[in-house]
Parts: C-alpha cells; sequence; structure tokens
C-alpha cells in the first residue's frame, strides 16, 4: 500500500511520517519501506517506529545520500533496518552514508524507477537501495509466514555477502543482500515450498 507522508519537493514533518507509519500498521502492513529520513531524531517518529516494531512489522530505511556517518533517522533508530547503496560493482556507492548503525547494502544507482509525468528514469540513492531489501523482507514473509519481524531481520543479516573488510563494517554493514541463500534460511523447517 502506498502512503504519501512528504510532499511534491520531497519533504515533510516527522509528524506526518509517523501517522503515515501507524497508519499502515493498523491497515495490515507487515513490512514497511521508508525511503526517507533526516538527521534529527524526533521522539514521536521513534514512537512510530516501536508501535510497528512491537506489532510485528518489519521496517527497512534508506541510511541517506550524503556520504556522511552522522545517523540518519528513522534508519539509525535500532528497531529499524538500515540500507546503504553500493554500485554495480559491489564497490560502496559515492553518496551512501555510513556508520555503526548501518545494517546492510543494496543496489542503488541508476535503479529503473517510475518518475513524474507517466515516464521512467534512471534513480540512484539509498532510497532505491531500500526497496531491494523490503521486497526481500516480503518474500521471506510470504514464503514463511510464521516467521517474526527479528526473525526476518537476522534472516537478512545472515545471509549477505560480505563485502569490505570480514565481518560487519561501518562502510558495508553486515554486506550485500543476498535473495537465494536469504531464501533457503527462510524456508528451513518449511516443507510446503522446497528449494533445492
Amino acid at each position: 500500500m502506498p502512503i504519501k507522508v512528504l510532499n511534491s519537493e520531497g519533504y515533510g514533518s516527522s509528524f506526518d511520517v509517523a501517522k503515515g507509519i501507524i497508519w499502515a500498521v493498523d491497515h495490515g502492513a507487515r513490512v514497511i519501506n521508508l525511503s526517507l529520513g533526516n538527521y534529527q531524531p524526533s521522539e514521536l517518529l521513534q514512537e512510530a517506529v516501536r508501535y510497528a516494531y512491537d506489532r510485528d512489522v518489519v521496517l527497512i530505511a534508506a541510511s541517506g545520500n550524503d556520504y556522511s556517518a552522522q545517523p540518519s533517522f528513522p534508519a539509525a533508530y535500532p528497531e529499524v533496518l538500515s540500507v546503504g547503496a553500493v554500485n554495480p560493482d559491489g564497490s560502496l556507492a559515492e553518496f551512501s552514508n555510513y556508520g555503526d548503525y548501518l545494517d546492510v547494502v543494496a543496489p542503488g544507482t541508476e535503479i529503473p524507477s517510475t518518475f513524474v509525468h507517466n515516464r521512467y528514469a534512471a534513480l540512484s540513492g539509498t532510497s532505491m537501495a531500500a526497496p531491494h531489501v523490503t521486497a526481500l523482507a516480503g518474500l521471506i514473509r510470504s514464503l514463511n509466514p510464521n516467521l517474526t519481524n527479528t526473525e526476518v531481520i537476522d534472516i537478512i543479516n545472515k545471509s549477505t555477502i560480505d563485502l569490505g573488510v570480514p565481518g560487519k563494517d561501518v562502510l558495508f554493514g553486515n554486506g550485500l543482500i543476498n535473495i537465494y541463500k536469504a531464501m533457503q534460511f527462510a524456508n528451513k523447517g518449511n516443507k510446503a515450498f522446497p528449494l533445492e
């Protein structure tokens, strides 16, 4: 379900984002993509994030596009899976924010997308990377609906392709998402859909 929380210039308040999160949760969302953020933490936004998390929703957010280690919110909240962007060769995109709060990375440069005036465009940003992870969370939940939000997040984090220095690091988090491996992890014990 698409929920508009920003204006046509891409600006909005933490109040509007918080309202959108709560509305999505109350209308059945089980995975929420937040391709937005700012550098000012908001108690109201954090409460909405906790509201969703406490109701078993997976929240995924873009880390930001300023090549900065400054935490961006909601991505830096502990209940949110924070996503950075990589180039097609696996290198960190020149704009992608980084830091201790970063969880994973996904493709985020020249991503085909819908655009204004009924057009398509190739767009770059962590806002393009986050939907890849959101789609993966949705796939995991569709394959194994009994998994909790923490289990879905754990699967995404543990099934990555490690990039950069070994283990979790500030540039790539746990690494590049790996859809096939994540689906294998999600399918363990699920006899209805055996993966080969």
